[in-house]
């Protein structure tokens, strides 16, 4: 974005140690008394190098710099002068620019209106090497170029550029920054800060100018030493425009706009909570109190007391200022900042927490991502702030599991209104889709759940499924193009270890000699399939039965909670009651449960009917995390899981290959089952929702391009 227009022949080899930066727009004439003040410095000359940045003047001052540099006298040939154009408009810009091809050990940044004292540089390369500096200020004068007007304090004096906060060296606090006439940083060390912030220096037409502040708050929090020395001493100019009372109105209403940008930035810094209190209604509403209380509340006690000039400019200053953060606040909470940086993401799951998404969104702020969960729900402020700009998209919205989302009317026509104003304000919506027990029930409710389900799929943006079988698990063609295959990650290291056998088997009332037990979390399915399940094992435990009525001589069947559709399952109850080896838990497993009947379990079996986009692919995840074996349906969401070697395939609704899983699983030593799933780094919690969240950010990077 920039180039080099000029420059000196004679010293191209040196390293010098200063680099002082000009930059310039449309002040020719300013610009070559300013380089006139560097030609005179008492300094070596090959100690340091000249800068001059042209911001995409339209005076000619490039061609008037470079009349000037041809016009040299041959002794001065050795002076090393540089000109660069930057297009791109803004001062932080310019001074980034300039920084890419500086080759000395500090830059100096000078104003393009100012003019250095004859010994200006040599005080600054002093103070660095006697103090061991970071960054050093020095002083600023004031050059009038009109008659000082009666009413300007010298408590104003500063709005013009003068600086002088003590009489002799000091080291700067934390509270303190340097003057943006007059300062000077290591070049490492500012670009390990990360430069100039376009957002806070002044551009065409918007004069913001706290990028220096902002630049020494930064220092200041990497622990980086800020240093002021009076002797390096410039004079900036007092222009005869500027003297007057509505320059110093519209700096103050500037400077209140520059506030609120440099609270914005610093909050980004922080994180999320932080950028959310600054961009509040709440802080609008503070600065529009303050606002009020100067015109309705102070100003009239001014009249009243009839106070000087002065003390009335101060006022209205404040006011200025108070109106300038106001109406920059409302400008960021009614159009949010393109320079914020990366996505935001807002995860929506179900009414129930979840632990996969509770642990993507832990993944995703690791990841640098502003991350946010809601139940069900799509918080408005959120989807405001996050709209996409000029076509380029500011966050995304990811519904988790739609399907297994159970809804009251109200909340599910209000969550699909604010779907729709999300799809308005050009944010892009991405569903997780991993099938459950909603495809294969009747009734009603499950043939809302299809509808919703549908509904969403068809409005994203893009699918994720659990598998790379994309055409298995959709056979519709639209789909299929808006579908990535991305498997989950496991929960090892989430939940607690599971507890001793012998522990979960005095819990749950299970006999000490039982040999195996199976489990089945009957929440994640319907009446049928449990029923189905049911069956298999009634048969199967049948024929192991040795002795008639001795339950401790066969396996055991945990069913843990009721079946998804039907609540009551009275038939589910009828067929516990006639097999002695089954046993009912009806309420549904909270996290602190899930070691406990893992401890129990050798398997856990998971009996869905045939339907391509059945099955609960969490469930099976959870088990291989901790070392237990997996009794699934050939499906297409089944068909990538890790440890394959620890999971049993059947027939799905096939109720005596079933039968026949049931009993190879038993087959499975536990110690082979404990190596076979530790050694797969996808089923730890940490590591492997790591992963699963580098896939999906690079998915929403592609939204933006």
């Amino acid at each position: 974005m920039h180039k080099q227009v000029g420059g000196n022949e004679r010293g191209k080899g040196r390293s010098p140690q200063l680099s002082v930066i000009l930059c310039t727009y449309n002040r020719c004439n300013l610009v070559l008394s300013a380089l006139a003040s560097l030609r005179r410095q008492t300094l070596a000359r090959h100690l340091y190098e000249v800068i001059v940045v042209d911001n995409g003047s339209q005076d000619g001052t490039p061609s008037v710099l470079q009349r000037y540099l041809q016009a040299r006298a041959p002794a001065e040939r050795d002076w090393q002068v540089r000109c660069l154009s930057e297009r791109r408009n803004g001062l932080a810009y310019a001074r980034n620019a300039a920084l890419e091809v500086a080759r000395g050990e500090i830059a100096v940044f000078l104003d393009d209106d100012a003019l250095a004292a004859p010994r200006f540089l040599e005080y600054l390369l002093q103070t660095y090497s006697e103090t061991g500096a970071d960054a050093v200020g020095g002083r600023v004068e004031l050059y009038w170029e009109a008659p000082r007007p009666y009413w300007l304090t010298d408590e104003l004096l500063p709005v013009l550029g003068y600086f002088a906060p003590a009489e002799e060296r000091l080291r700067l606090r934390e509270s303190q920054s340097l003057s943006s006439s007059n300062f000077s940083v290591k070049v490492s060390v500012l670009r390990a800060v990360g430069g100039f912030s376009p957002l806070l220096d002044k551009r065409l037409a918007v004069p913001t100018r706290l990028g220096v502040e902002d630049l020494c708050r930064r220092l200041h929090a990497a622990g980086y030493a800020l240093w002021y020395e009076p002797r390096a001493l410039v004079a900036h100019r007092a222009h005869a425009a500027r003297l007057c009372r509505t320059f110093f109105i519209g700096h103050a209403y500037w400077q209140g706009r520059s506030e609120v940008l440099m609270e914005l930035s610093a909050a980004l810094a922080q994180g999320p909570q932080e950028r959310n209190a600054c961009l509040s209604w709440k802080a609008l509403l503070a600065d529009l109190q303050h606002l009020a209380r100067l015109c309705l509340w102070e100003q009239p006690q001014l009249l009243i007391a009839r106070a000087t000039s002065s003390q009335h400019l101060y006022l209205t200053m404040e006011s200025a200022r108070c109106w300038g953060r106001f109406q920059q606040r409302l400008s960021l909470l009614w159009r949010p900042l393109p320079q914020e940086g990366s996505l935001a993401v807002l995860l929506v799951m179900g009414l129930q927490c979840e632990a996969a998404t509770l642990l993507l969104a832990q993944a995703l702020r690791r990841e640098g991502l502003a991350c946010q969960v809601e139940r069900a729900n799509l918080s408005l402020t959120w989807l405001w702030r996050h709209r996409g700009l000029d076509g380029q998209a500011c966050g995304v919205v990811q519904l988790q599991h739609p399907g297994a989302w159970c809804l009251p009317l109200r909340r599910g026509l209000n969550l699909l209104w604010r779907l729709w104003l999300a799809r308005r304000l050009g944010l892009p919506l991405v569903v997780t889709d991993s099938g459950g027990w909603w495809h294969t029930a009747r009734g009603f409710r499950p043939l809302l759940r299809r509808w919703l389900e549908h509904l969403l799929l068809s409005q994203a943006k893009a699918i994720v499924v659990p598998t790379q079988r994309i055409e298995d698990f959709y056979p519709e063609r639209s789909l299929q193009e808006r579908a990535m295959g991305l498997l989950p990650a496991g929960f090892r290291g989430y939940y607690a270890a599971p507890l001793p056998r012998a522990e979960a088997y005095r819990r749950l009332g299970i006999p000490t000699n039982v040999p195996y037990v199976y489990l089945c979390f009957a929440a994640w399915h319907s009446e049928e399939e449990v029923l189905s399940l049911c069956e298999s094992f009634r048969r199967y435990w049948e024929k192991l039965m040795p002795v008639a009525g001795d339950v401790s001589q066969g396996p055991h069947l945990l069913l843990v909670g009721s079946p998804a559709d039907r609540p009551q399952a009275r038939r589910l109850w009828r067929m516990a009651a006639r097999i002695p080896a089954l046993h009912l838990f009806p309420r549904p497993p909270l996290d602190e449960d899930i070691p406990l009947y893992l401890g129990a379990a050798d398997a856990l079996v998971l009996p869905h009917r045939s339907h391509l986009r059945a099955g609960n692919l969490d469930l099976a995840l959870l088990a291989l995390s901790y070392g237990r074996a997996v009794v699934a349906p050939a499906l297409p969401c089944f068909a990538d899981l890790p440890a394959s070697q620890c999971v049993v395939f059947y027939h799905a609704a096939d109720e005596a290959d079933l039968e026949r899983a049931l009993a190879e699983v038993r087959t499975c030593a536990v110690q082979e089952l404990l190596r076979a799933t530790c050694a797969e780094a996808q089923l730890e919690a940490v590591a492997g929702w790591r992963d699963y969240a580098r896939h999906l950010v690079k998915l929403y990077e592609s939204f933006r391009c």
